[in-house]
């Protein structure tokens, strides 16, 4: 089975084109609902979130994500420190998830993740699709998620930058 990467920075475009996957009947997985769901159903990976960035990023045992990500894209060592406890667990589910489609018998199954060569996790995938985007275009998208101009610099700037993804691109998807 052929296993493809969706990857480009945060405003590029990827959910629209995993959209367009799914449309065509491919399986597809978005890594960051991953996550999501590992918040939600393991208490461990929540109590070491809360030793690492502090008793509030939980509220009512739900992980507060504008409080955690404050915290964490405060600094490259704070994301790093995140990003240890989660994405080991987040690349087995991915794993999971690839197995289960091969055993249904599909061909080809995407995952949509930002952070694919951020993570090391490049290998696992047959092909990576890059979506790359204008920066104008990208910076417009990410305001209307709310986000404030500090915090859209402040999150791409832990992202690899789109041309050095472009350049380790299987295809390559302007946006």
């Amino acid at each position: 089975m052929k296993k493809i990467g969706l990857t480009g920075n945060a405003g590029s475009g990827k959910s629209t084109v995993r959209h367009l996957f799914e449309a065509q009947g491919l399986p597809c997985l978005d890594a960051d609902l991953v996550a999501h769901e590992i918040y939600q159903r393991r208490p461990d990976v929540l109590n070491s979130i809360q030793v690492e960035f502090g008793d509030d990023v939980v509220r009512e045992g739900q992980l507060d994500r504008a409080v955690l990500a404050e915290r964490a894209f405060a600094s490259p060592e704070r994301i790093e420190a995140l990003n240890s406890l989660i994405h080991p667990i987040v690349g087995d589910e991915i794993n999971l998830w690839f197995k289960t489609q091969e055993d249904q018998g599909f061909e080809e199954a995407v995952v949509e993740a930002t952070l694919i060569f951020e993570s090391g996790r490049q290998d696992g995938y047959d092909e990576i699709w890059v979506i790359t985007v204008d920066t104008e275009v990208q910076n417009r998208r990410l305001r209307s998620r709310g986000w404030s101009q500090r915090e859209i610099n402040s999150r791409l700037s832990q992202q690899l930058a789109q041309s050095k993804k472009s350049q380790l691109a299987d295809v390559l998807i302007d946006n």
